[in-house]
């Protein structure tokens, strides 16, 4: 996978925690330091997104920690503004961290010269009244790697946000387990604003945390840049891709280019009872560029691909009498996909035995990049894995929804523990590791795993893809963009994020719930040359 220097980091509680203390010992760079970059950070991005005035009314909730002390800096910060702040805090001179305690030492100081208006918390403290009167609140009373329920006061103060017209997190919002995406206590904070600190959190990216985080914005505070990148390589992290990296990754043509040198693409999709997802995966691979695709399935799909898609040539395999390619149709597929550069199988194809020994026989005897997707994944589970070599399962992209996900688990014997899908960019990345191939699995957000266990999170998957064909169509494009030269991962991964931009597309001048897989396919090519310059 190249140019990952245009992709943004997710990084784990723990990996932030070593990013951090490797800053401080390698570099000596002090924690204070990283706070207080932390706060102008933090306090450009309220200020650029409420333009708060002279005399306006913040809030700032503060807990005894390192983020509670990154928001005692940002309210001196705003009072420094002339901003008129409130701030109650669970902190106290030393009983808090050594940079907290040292940033409540200069608000006391503020605090005696009138500039802000500072509170120990106490019993007659009406946090409530302060934060609905308040124009902003900003919430720093939990950090990262907080998973329990709220305690006391911490769980008021939370509560209290709740009356807020505005709230800001600083970093996740409390009670949001940072790893796993799950609200640790009914009395969470529902941010409209999450200020991330050097890299976002995977809890922000899914589950309830996701909604409770509002727009997320990720500030640099400093950390080196090799840092992060080495945080990165533990456990649970990811990457986000950039429409900058989808653009460089997309193939260009060269000027004397033909049908024959920009990609060939073998299809083996459909049956007679499924036709459109043989149609709709040739036509989503013939748009994004490559030059000749072909679709083989039995006579019926052939024919309706005649019909629907001239520009896609077609093979009748030998099917069942049921309408199934029969396990003859190996032979002529296995010689087909040597003459191709990218093969796809399994959309709509159904799971009759003569079609499962078909698909088992062509994964084991070619040798080129293969996507396999719907009934491609479900004859997996009844075939014995180990007719398939390493290097071949390193070629392939399995694309499944959670439902075929866990089929392919349980018939590796390991059923799926549903807990797990809290903690996803730990999950798919082991399995693409135990798989030997990329794996791309679907959902709102989708991961994209390689067998390195590098992992790629798409946080923005759209609605209106909730439709029958869309993965067909996604298949088509992943299969298409290795065609022309992109390696597995990084076809997933553009296939993925270009999709979801041509939903996007779409659906801004029309209704989302009416979009349909072949709106997809006419809106690629205006969105692969105005979004990402092809």
């Amino acid at each position: 996978m190249e140019r990952l220097e245009l992709t943004h980091p997710v990084l784990s509680t723990e990996a932030m925690r070593h990013a951090d203390q490797a800053t401080t010992e390698r570099f000596g760079i002090p924690g204070y330091t990283l706070m207080e970059s932390a706060a102008h950070a933090a306090t450009r991005e309220i200020q650029a997104r409420f333009s708060l005035s002279a005399g306006a009314r913040v809030l700032v909730l503060a807990g005894h920690g390192n983020n509670g002390g990154d928001g005692l800096a940002i309210a001196r910060l705003l009072a420094g503004r002339r901003i008129a702040v409130t701030v109650v805090t669970t902190a106290a001179p030393g009983a808090s961290s050594p940079d907290a305690d040292r940033n409540l030492a200069l608000l006391h100081v503020m605090e005696q010269e009138g500039g802000c208006d500072l509170r120990v918390l106490g019993h007659d403290t009406n946090v409530i009244q302060l934060a609905r009167e308040a124009d902003l609140v900003v919430d720093s009373l939990l950090g990262i790697g907080v998973t329990g329920r709220l305690r006391e006061p911490i769980r008021s103060l939370a509560l209290a946000c709740g009356s807020a017209k505005h709230v800001v997190s600083i970093d996740v919002p409390t009670g949001v387990d940072s790893d796993r995406g799950v609200l640790t206590d009914e009395a969470a904070v529902r941010a409209e604003l999450t200020i991330s600190m050097a890299a976002a959190k995977p809890g922000l990216l899914f589950g309830a945390g996701r909604s409770a985080a509002g727009e997320v914005v990720v500030v640099d505070i400093g950390i080196p840049p090799h840092i992060i990148q080495g945080a990165l390589t533990q456990p649970g992290c990811a990457r986000l891709a950039t429409d900058e990296l989808v653009s460089a990754l997309l193939p260009g043509r060269a000027l004397n280019a033909h049908k024959n040198s920009v990609g060939r693409v073998l299809v083996v999709a459909g049956s007679d009872a499924y036709t459109g997802a043989a149609a709709l995966a040739s036509l989503a691979a013939g748009r994004t560029g490559a030059g000749y695709v072909t679709c083989a399935s039995t006579p019926k799909v052939q024919a309706a691909i005649d019909a629907q898609s001239p520009a896609t040539a077609t093979v009748a395999l030998p099917s069942s009498p049921t309408g199934g390619i029969s396990a003859e149709a190996a032979e002529e597929v296995v010689a087909r996909a040597a003459a191709s550069d990218a093969l796809l199988i399994g959309p709509g194809l159904g799971l009759e035995p003569g079609t499962v020994a078909c698909i088992a026989e062509v994964l084991e005897r070619v040798d080129v990049p293969v996507v396999v997707d719907a009934d491609g994944l479900n004859a997996l589970t009844k075939i014995n894995p180990g007719r398939f070599s390493a290097e071949q399962r390193a070629r392939w992209v399995l694309t499944p929804h959670l439902g075929e996900f866990r089929r392919l688990l349980e018939a590796a014997g390991e059923p799926l523990d549903e807990t797990e899908l809290e903690r996803r960019t730990w999950l798919t990345p082991t399995w693409a590791a135990r798989m030997g191939s990329t794996l791309l699995l679907k959902g709102a957000p989708t991961v994209t795993a390689l067998p390195d266990r590098t992992a790629f999170v798409a946080t923005e998957v759209h609605p209106s893809l909730a439709v029958a064909g869309a993965g067909d169509v996604l298949a088509g494009m992943i299969a298409g963009f290795m065609s022309q030269g992109l390696d597995p991962a990084e076809a997933a991964i553009s296939a993925q994020h270009i999709g979801n931009a041509v939903a996007a597309a779409w659906t801004a001048s029309r209704a989302g719930g009416a979009m349909q897989p072949t709106d997809l396919i006419e809106a690629l090519p205006t969105v692969l040359r105005e979004r990402f310059g092809a």
